[in-house]
């Protein structure tokens, strides 16, 4: 379908956001060399498009070159030094590869900015719970469900979260609450049955 609107497109419409999309959609199916084939065309067309270089950046990081990706992030920061979303894409890279302490520093100067964007919040309460942060991360995954109450993956993670904090009555109203909009969610489950096992030999 991107090939036919490309097809059709008008002389007046500008084609990069096609061609990024485009690359996109190769990506998601793991043809990546023609996903960075039309992400090059996207800059060809326009150099300073900003989701061509945060989309190539993800590709880098894919093919293992972490340093490259990072390289078109901070091009993508020259054009819009005051961007929150590249900041965003800048944290969770340093937390792809292990610099947990640059990441969560970075959060913590643009999460006030992006309280309401899920991923953003989502994102960062796992670099959080990686970083060994774990008061955050709890705080930031009752965020999380608060934007979307019916995500239960934001439910599930609440859950394993307060478990690892102790708060094993909560956790278990969490993992509830995710069953209820998962039904039979395995992960969830096997997480509720634990601490069910944890709760008995306590008592």
């Amino acid at each position: 379908m991107f090939h036919l609107a490309l097809k059709r497109r008008p002389d007046h419409y500008a084609p990069q956001s096609l061609y990024n999309m485009l690359g996109e959609a190769y990506f998601k199916i793991e043809r990546l060399a023609e996903a960075e084939k039309w992400y090059l065309e996207a800059l060809k067309v326009k150099p300073d498009h900003m989701p061509a270089h945060l989309t190539m950046s993800k590709l880098m990081l894919v093919k293992k070159q972490p340093a490259k990706a990072e390289e078109w992030l901070l091009k993508a920061k020259q054009i819009d030094p005051t961007s929150y979303t590249v900041d965003n894409h800048i944290a969770q890279l340093y937390a792809a590869t292990g610099r947990y302490k640059e990441a969560m520093e970075l959060f913590d100067s643009i999460l006030p900015h992006l309280s309401e964007d899920f991923d953003a919040v989502y994102a960062a309460a796992a670099i959080y719970r990686e970083g060994e942060n774990k008061a955050k991360a709890e705080e930031l995954y009752v965020a999380a469900t608060q934007i979307k109450p019916k995500e239960p993956a934001a439910w599930m993670n609440l859950g394993a979260m307060l478990h690892i904090n102790g708060k094993y009555t909560q956790a278990e109203k969490a993992y509830l609450t995710a069953l209820q909009l998962r039904p039979g969610d395995k992960v969830t489950m096997d997480n509720l049955q634990r601490l069910r096992n944890l709760l008995k030999r306590k008592a």
